[in-house]
């Protein structure tokens, strides 16, 4: 995990520059792959991607009663999958540290990276800026990054201590379901693919880092790698 922790933070850092220093990528995916002839994001002012929205508070519910669930197992002394109160407190600390501390109250609220429909409608009052620069164009609850998006990329935690022979595709699942709702909120106008990706990577990095910090004692045991055994 420290090895994917240090791919991760070059990872991010490289495709950092990229946007900063080709801060023309996201209009140019925008105008080649979200945009109509009309000149209207594809899905803005559609219904039904409304409605995959409101699905993520339900997914982070259905996310507390598992946990909950795995608690009342564990307090029972019949622990599920090996998951005990370290796994728990991981995956709620990813989720509070991850979407709810980092993107959306610090970044999102901070930044002040308008959404590229509100630029599209007018770009003296809404200017583009490019991800991590700091603007004037949107008070609260702004672009950078896809609050929706770090949600569903938040499950890689889950993934992360899940049983081993799961966790491949535990994680790429998260990965699917974050690009998924991101897709969704840049065919509506809601964001940049910079947002998207960075929500993902960021959340990611959270999840990374606080594995390692977690489950160090496991990884230095005889055998090597963190473990997901019940503690």
């Amino acid at each position: 995990m420290t090895r994917a922790l240090l791919i991760l933070v070059l990872a991010t850092l490289g495709i950092a520059v990229a946007f900063l220093v080709f801060p023309g990528i996201d209009r140019a995916v925008e105008a080649a792959l979200l945009v109509g002839p009309d000149g209207r994001f594809l899905l803005e002012g559609v219904g039904w991607p409304r409605a995959i929205n409101a699905t993520v508070p339900w997914l982070i519910a259905a996310l507390a009663v598992g946990l909950g669930l795995l608690g009342a197992c564990r307090l029972l002394e019949r622990p599920v999958g090996g998951i005990g109160w370290r796994q728990i407190g991981y995956i709620l600390a990813v989720f509070v540290i991850g979407p709810g501390l980092l993107v959306n109250t610090l970044l999102k609220d901070h930044l002040g990276r308008a959404r590229p429909r509100d630029v599209q409608a007018s770009e003296e009052q809404a200017t583009f800026t490019p991800p991590f620069m700091p603007s004037t164009a949107c008070e609260t609850n702004c672009s950078f990054p896809s609050g929706d998006a770090s949600a569903a990329f938040a499950f890689i935690a889950v993934a992360l201590v899940a049983p081993r022979r799961w966790r491949r595709v535990g994680v790429a699942g998260a990965v699917a379901l974050g690009s998924f709702y991101g897709a969704i909120r840049m065919l509506q106008g809601a964001h940049y693919l910079s947002d998207v990706i960075f929500a993902g990577l960021l959340v990611a990095l959270v999840a990374a880092g606080l594995h390692v910090l977690v489950f160090r004692e496991d990884a230095a045991k005889p055998g090597g790698r963190a473990s997901s055994r019940t503690t």
